[in-house]
Protein backbone atom coordinates (compact mmCIF):
# COMPACT_ATOMS: atom_id res chain seq x y z
CA UNK A 1 0.00 0.00 0.00
CA UNK A 2 1.06 3.61 -0.51
CA UNK A 3 2.16 6.10 2.12
CA UNK A 4 -0.47 8.35 3.66
CA UNK A 5 0.21 12.02 4.25
CA UNK A 6 -1.69 14.48 6.41
CA UNK A 7 -1.29 18.24 5.92
CA UNK A 8 -2.97 20.23 8.71
CA UNK A 9 -5.02 23.28 7.88
CA UNK A 10 -5.36 22.57 4.14
CA UNK A 11 -8.46 21.57 2.18
CA UNK A 12 -7.29 20.92 -1.39
CA UNK A 13 -4.19 19.62 -3.13
CA UNK A 14 -2.47 21.97 -5.58
CA UNK A 15 0.94 21.86 -7.29
CA UNK A 16 1.94 24.89 -5.22
CA UNK A 17 1.04 23.10 -1.99
CA UNK A 18 3.07 20.03 -2.95
CA UNK A 19 6.01 22.26 -3.80
CA UNK A 20 5.93 24.28 -0.58
CA UNK A 21 5.53 21.20 1.63
CA UNK A 22 8.31 19.33 -0.16
CA UNK A 23 6.02 16.57 -1.43
CA UNK A 24 6.42 17.42 -5.12
CA UNK A 25 9.31 14.95 -5.31
CA UNK A 26 6.92 12.17 -4.33
CA UNK A 27 3.87 13.08 -6.37
CA UNK A 28 5.40 14.52 -9.55
CA UNK A 29 7.70 11.66 -10.46
CA UNK A 30 10.85 13.43 -9.32
CA UNK A 31 14.03 11.74 -8.18
CA UNK A 32 16.79 12.78 -5.85
CA UNK A 33 15.97 11.89 -2.26
CA UNK A 34 15.09 15.23 -0.66
CA UNK A 35 14.38 16.91 -3.97
CA UNK A 36 14.95 16.44 -7.67
CA UNK A 37 13.83 17.01 -11.22
CA UNK A 38 10.70 15.78 -12.90
CA UNK A 39 10.73 12.79 -15.19
CA UNK A 40 8.02 11.41 -17.45
CA UNK A 41 5.96 9.84 -14.67
CA UNK A 42 2.62 11.42 -13.95
CA UNK A 43 1.62 10.08 -10.55
CA UNK A 44 -1.06 12.34 -9.15
CA UNK A 45 -2.83 12.21 -5.80
CA UNK A 46 -6.03 11.10 -4.15
CA UNK A 47 -7.19 13.02 -1.10
CA UNK A 48 -9.93 13.48 1.49
CA UNK A 49 -10.76 16.25 3.90
CA UNK A 50 -10.30 14.77 7.35
CA UNK A 51 -9.39 15.23 10.96
CA UNK A 52 -5.83 14.02 11.31
CA UNK A 53 -3.60 12.51 13.97
CA UNK A 54 -3.18 15.90 15.69
CA UNK A 55 -6.95 16.33 16.08
CA UNK A 56 -7.02 19.19 13.58
CA UNK A 57 -8.77 19.46 10.24
CA UNK A 58 -6.73 19.11 7.06
CA UNK A 59 -6.29 16.82 4.09
CA UNK A 60 -5.23 13.20 3.86
CA UNK A 61 -3.53 12.32 0.59
CA UNK A 62 -1.84 9.39 -1.06
CA UNK A 63 -0.40 8.52 -4.44
CA UNK A 64 -2.88 7.53 -7.11
CA UNK A 65 -0.28 5.12 -8.47
CA UNK A 66 -1.32 1.47 -8.45
CA UNK A 67 -1.67 -0.23 -6.05
CA UNK A 68 -3.60 2.75 -4.78
CA UNK A 69 -5.18 3.18 -1.36
CA UNK A 70 -8.85 2.09 -1.48
CA UNK A 71 -11.16 5.09 -0.87
CA UNK A 72 -12.48 3.59 2.37
CA UNK A 73 -8.92 3.31 3.70
CA UNK A 74 -7.98 6.92 2.95
CA UNK A 75 -8.81 8.02 6.48
CA UNK A 76 -7.14 8.49 9.83
CA UNK A 77 -7.38 5.47 12.14
CA UNK A 78 -4.95 5.44 15.04
CA UNK A 79 -5.70 1.80 15.91
CA UNK A 80 -4.41 0.37 12.64
CA UNK A 81 -2.06 3.06 11.35
CA UNK A 82 1.40 4.35 12.29
CA UNK A 83 1.88 8.12 12.08
CA UNK A 84 5.06 10.17 12.33
CA UNK A 85 4.60 13.83 13.36
CA UNK A 86 6.06 16.77 11.45
CA UNK A 87 9.22 18.63 12.42
CA UNK A 88 8.54 22.19 11.20
CA UNK A 89 11.12 23.66 13.56
CA UNK A 90 14.03 21.76 11.99
CA UNK A 91 15.97 24.53 10.23
CA UNK A 92 17.94 22.15 7.99
CA UNK A 93 15.04 20.07 6.68
CA UNK A 94 11.62 21.12 7.95
CA UNK A 95 8.69 18.79 7.30
CA UNK A 96 5.24 20.38 7.87
CA UNK A 97 3.20 17.21 7.27
CA UNK A 98 2.54 13.88 8.96
CA UNK A 99 3.65 10.59 7.36
CA UNK A 100 1.49 7.52 7.87
CA UNK A 101 1.00 3.95 6.74
CA UNK A 102 -1.05 0.93 7.71
CA UNK A 103 0.97 -0.79 10.44
CA UNK A 104 0.31 -4.31 9.15
CA UNK A 105 0.76 -3.33 5.51
CA UNK A 106 3.62 -0.80 5.15
CA UNK A 107 4.69 0.34 1.67
CA UNK A 108 6.94 -2.12 -0.15
CA UNK A 109 9.34 -1.73 -3.09
CA UNK A 110 6.64 -3.11 -5.41
CA UNK A 111 4.21 -0.43 -4.20
CA UNK A 112 6.67 2.43 -4.69
CA UNK A 113 8.62 1.42 -7.82
CA UNK A 114 9.07 4.05 -10.51
CA UNK A 115 8.12 3.26 -14.09
CA UNK A 116 11.70 3.89 -15.17
CA UNK A 117 14.31 1.85 -13.30
CA UNK A 118 18.06 2.32 -13.63
CA UNK A 119 20.25 -0.78 -13.79
CA UNK A 120 21.83 -1.90 -10.56
CA UNK A 121 21.45 -4.68 -8.06
CA UNK A 122 19.01 -5.77 -5.38
CA UNK A 123 20.00 -4.84 -1.85
CA UNK A 124 18.27 -6.12 1.26
CA UNK A 125 17.55 -3.12 3.44
CA UNK A 126 16.75 -3.18 7.15
CA UNK A 127 13.04 -3.81 6.49
CA UNK A 128 13.95 -7.20 5.00
CA UNK A 129 12.85 -6.24 1.48
CA UNK A 130 15.00 -6.12 -1.62
CA UNK A 131 15.37 -2.63 -3.13
CA UNK A 132 16.93 -2.20 -6.57
CA UNK A 133 19.84 0.19 -6.06
CA UNK A 134 21.38 1.79 -9.18
CA UNK A 135 25.05 1.42 -10.07
CA UNK A 136 26.54 4.92 -10.26
CA UNK A 137 30.23 4.29 -10.97
CA UNK A 138 32.69 1.46 -11.47
CA UNK A 139 36.46 1.40 -11.04
CA UNK A 140 38.12 0.84 -14.41
CA UNK A 141 41.53 0.35 -16.03
CA UNK A 142 40.18 0.99 -19.52
CA UNK A 143 40.80 4.74 -19.76
CA UNK A 144 42.65 7.61 -18.16
CA UNK A 145 39.60 8.16 -15.94
CA UNK A 146 39.65 6.23 -12.69
CA UNK A 147 35.91 5.55 -12.77
CA UNK A 148 33.43 4.59 -15.44
CA UNK A 149 30.12 6.45 -15.18
CA UNK A 150 27.14 4.07 -15.08
CA UNK A 151 24.42 6.73 -14.89
CA UNK A 152 22.55 8.14 -17.93
CA UNK A 153 24.46 10.91 -19.67
CA UNK A 154 23.82 13.45 -22.38
CA UNK A 155 26.51 13.95 -24.98
CA UNK A 156 27.42 17.18 -26.71
CA UNK A 157 30.17 19.67 -27.55
CA UNK A 158 31.74 21.48 -24.63
CA UNK A 159 31.60 25.29 -25.04
CA UNK A 160 34.88 25.45 -23.08
CA UNK A 161 37.00 22.86 -24.88
CA UNK A 162 35.15 22.12 -28.11
CA UNK A 163 35.43 18.42 -27.31
CA UNK A 164 32.55 15.98 -27.15
CA UNK A 165 31.65 15.39 -23.51
CA UNK A 166 29.07 13.31 -21.71
CA UNK A 167 27.45 14.95 -18.72
CA UNK A 168 25.38 13.05 -16.18
CA UNK A 169 21.72 14.03 -16.46
CA UNK A 170 20.88 16.71 -13.93
CA UNK A 171 18.45 14.56 -11.96
CA UNK A 172 21.24 12.01 -11.30
CA UNK A 173 24.05 14.53 -10.74
CA UNK A 174 23.80 14.46 -6.94
CA UNK A 175 24.06 10.67 -6.90
CA UNK A 176 27.12 10.83 -9.14
CA UNK A 177 28.84 13.39 -6.89
CA UNK A 178 28.10 11.53 -3.67
CA UNK A 179 29.17 8.20 -5.15
CA UNK A 180 32.62 9.72 -5.61
CA UNK A 181 32.82 10.45 -1.90
CA UNK A 182 31.77 6.89 -1.09
CA UNK A 183 34.48 5.59 -3.42
CA UNK A 184 37.16 7.60 -1.59
CA UNK A 185 36.12 6.06 1.72
CA UNK A 186 34.93 2.60 0.81
CA UNK A 187 36.78 1.55 -2.33
CA UNK A 188 40.09 3.36 -2.72
CA UNK A 189 41.62 2.20 0.59
CA UNK A 190 40.81 -1.37 -0.49
CA UNK A 191 42.65 -0.72 -3.75
CA UNK A 192 45.66 0.72 -1.96
CA UNK A 193 44.94 4.20 -3.29
CA UNK A 194 45.33 5.96 0.05
CA UNK A 195 45.77 9.72 0.08
CA UNK A 196 49.34 11.01 0.53
CA UNK A 197 50.67 11.30 4.07
CA UNK A 198 49.61 14.54 5.64
CA UNK A 199 46.57 15.00 3.38
CA UNK A 200 43.31 14.93 5.28
CA UNK A 201 41.28 11.78 4.69
CA UNK A 202 37.73 12.04 3.39
CA UNK A 203 35.11 11.52 6.08
CA UNK A 204 31.43 10.77 5.77
CA UNK A 205 29.01 12.13 8.33
CA UNK A 206 26.13 9.87 9.32
CA UNK A 207 23.54 12.31 7.98
CA UNK A 208 25.36 12.21 4.63
CA UNK A 209 25.09 8.42 4.63
CA UNK A 210 21.35 8.75 5.22
CA UNK A 211 21.08 11.31 2.43
CA UNK A 212 22.93 9.04 0.00
CA UNK A 213 20.59 6.19 0.92
CA UNK A 214 17.54 8.32 0.20
CA UNK A 215 18.92 9.60 -3.09
CA UNK A 216 19.98 6.16 -4.30
CA UNK A 217 16.70 4.46 -3.38
CA UNK A 218 14.71 7.49 -4.52
CA UNK A 219 16.15 7.07 -8.01
CA UNK A 220 14.14 3.89 -8.58
CA UNK A 221 11.34 4.40 -6.05
CA UNK A 222 8.93 7.18 -5.09
CA UNK A 223 10.55 7.90 -1.75
CA UNK A 224 12.59 10.67 -0.22
CA UNK A 225 14.58 11.08 2.95
CA UNK A 226 11.57 10.99 5.28
CA UNK A 227 10.01 7.92 3.67
CA UNK A 228 13.30 6.03 4.01
CA UNK A 229 13.42 6.98 7.69
CA UNK A 230 9.72 6.21 8.23
CA UNK A 231 10.31 2.65 7.02
CA UNK A 232 13.56 2.42 9.03
CA UNK A 233 15.44 1.11 5.99
CA UNK A 234 18.90 1.99 7.29
CA UNK A 235 21.18 -0.25 9.34
CA UNK A 236 24.97 -0.56 9.42
CA UNK A 237 24.74 -3.72 7.31
CA UNK A 238 22.31 -2.27 4.77
CA UNK A 239 24.42 0.89 4.41
CA UNK A 240 27.49 -1.16 3.54
CA UNK A 241 25.55 -3.24 1.00
CA UNK A 242 23.95 -0.15 -0.54
CA UNK A 243 27.30 1.63 -0.90
CA UNK A 244 28.80 -1.45 -2.53
CA UNK A 245 25.91 -1.56 -5.00
CA UNK A 246 26.33 2.12 -5.91
CA UNK A 247 30.00 1.40 -6.71
CA UNK A 248 29.32 -1.95 -8.41
CA UNK A 249 31.83 -3.36 -5.95
CA UNK A 250 30.80 -6.92 -6.87
CA UNK A 251 32.33 -6.55 -10.35
CA UNK A 252 35.62 -5.35 -8.90
CA UNK A 253 35.78 -8.18 -6.36
CA UNK A 254 35.02 -10.67 -9.14
CA UNK A 255 37.91 -9.25 -11.16
CA UNK A 256 40.19 -9.47 -8.13
CA UNK A 257 39.29 -13.11 -7.58
CA UNK A 258 39.89 -13.88 -11.27
CA UNK A 259 43.31 -12.22 -11.29
CA UNK A 260 44.32 -13.89 -8.03
CA UNK A 261 43.24 -17.27 -9.38
CA UNK A 262 45.30 -16.79 -12.55
CA UNK A 263 48.32 -15.62 -10.58
CA UNK A 264 48.21 -18.62 -8.23
CA UNK A 265 47.26 -21.19 -10.85
CA UNK A 266 49.48 -24.01 -12.13
CA UNK A 267 50.07 -22.27 -15.45
CA UNK A 268 50.89 -18.93 -13.92
CA UNK A 269 53.20 -16.74 -15.96
CA UNK A 270 53.97 -13.05 -15.80
CA UNK A 271 53.77 -12.62 -19.57
CA UNK A 272 50.81 -10.66 -20.83
CA UNK A 273 49.68 -9.34 -17.45
CA UNK A 274 49.03 -5.67 -16.94
CA UNK A 275 49.99 -5.49 -13.29
CA UNK A 276 46.33 -5.10 -12.31
CA UNK A 277 46.65 -7.91 -9.78
CA UNK A 278 49.20 -5.84 -7.88
CA UNK A 279 46.65 -3.05 -7.48
CA UNK A 280 43.55 -5.05 -6.71
CA UNK A 281 43.46 -6.71 -3.32
CA UNK A 282 41.54 -9.92 -2.74
CA UNK A 283 40.68 -9.01 0.84
CA UNK A 284 37.52 -7.14 1.77
CA UNK A 285 37.69 -3.50 2.92
CA UNK A 286 37.90 -2.81 6.63
CA UNK A 287 34.73 -2.52 8.68
CA UNK A 288 33.19 -0.29 9.74
CA UNK A 289 33.50 2.55 7.25
CA UNK A 290 34.98 5.89 8.24
CA UNK A 291 31.81 7.64 9.37
CA UNK A 292 31.13 10.09 12.15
Amino acid sequence: MQFLYFIPGEQIVTPALLETTGLAAIFSGSTGGTGGNNNSENIGTIFNKAVGPNGEAGILLASSKSPSVPPEKLRYDAEVQTWIPPNPDDEDSPRPYWIGFYTDNPPTPADLARDEQLDGEDVQMADGNLWHVPHARRFTFKSFERYECLLPRRWGLSPKTGHIEGNVLEKYQKLWELSGKIAEIRLEPWLGLEKPTGEEKTKLMMWEAWEITAIAIGTNYRVGFWEVMALALVSDKSLTALFDAILDFASLKKLAESLTSKKNGPDDTSAGTSGDEDLIRATPPPEPMNMQ
